[in-house]
């Protein structure tokens, strides 16, 4: 299993509906440093892994620093506390990126540095999760996400090329909904479980006054 995360929650309007990719429902905005095939929903598509094929996959072109991107949209930021991350049907796996987070777009901050990471194995579709330092976040939210690849795939030819089925993210979402209530001094003592992957064992829980989530295990 992929594991319902943010990018899931935003898919289905946290749970009011059935799930629609949220880039295509124009929730969030996915993109490419360049396109050589596929599209850039598909770095947002929640399906499983039994459900992946080449089509639900893009990649880019055989360019150094290649990235992809996710946008959370207009009043949303997330304090990260760790990504998931589907590889693509072919070969060339993810081995040497960062992940970074941005407020603007433009200024970006590095959570997370990979280097010969083979957490995603060699098969089509392979999945990996990663927990996020706090340190290395230091509390603060960001609208944008990226992999910035750094380095060679495991690919023998088109060695920069970034091919990617998928990216999850989880943590703690604020939301224009969540910053009506802070303002308007909403409490309570229960909490939502809005997310949750049975495989990881990880849930993302919603206080209904506070933008913050935990990870239970």
């Amino acid at each position: 299993s992929f594991g319902a995360g943010v990018l899931h929650h935003l898919g289905t309007l946290g749970g009011a509906r059935e799930y629609e990719n949220p880039h295509i429902a124009k929730l969030v905005v996915a993109r490419l440093s360049s396109v050589e095939s596929g599209a850039p929903e598909a770095l947002v598509q929640s399906i499983s892994e039994s459900e992946a094929d080449a089509t639900a996959e893009c990649c880019t072109k055989d360019e150094p620093g290649s990235w992809v991107s996710i946008d959370l949209g207009e009043g949303r930021s997330l304090c990260p506390e760790g990504y998931s991350v589907r590889s693509a049907s072919g070969k060339g796996k993810l081995r040497h990126w960062w992940l970074q987070g941005s407020a603007d777009g433009a200024a970006w901050k590095t959570l997370k540095k990979h280097a010969n990471d083979a957490s995603l194995a060699e098969k089509p579709h392979s999945i990996a999760f990663w927990v996020l330092d706090a340190s290395s976040v230091g509390g603060d939210s960001f609208r944008f996400f990226r992999l910035l690849q750094t380095g060679p795939s495991s690919s023998s030819t088109a060695k920069n090329c970034l091919r990617c089925a998928g990216i999850e993210l989880y943590g703690g979402l604020d939301t224009p909904e969540t910053a009506q209530r802070r303002a308007g001094g909403s409490s309570g003592a229960h909490c939502e479980i809005i997310a949750a992957d049975a495989t990881s064992g990880v849930c993302y829980v919603k206080h209904p006054s506070r933008p913050l989530a935990m990870f239970c295990r």
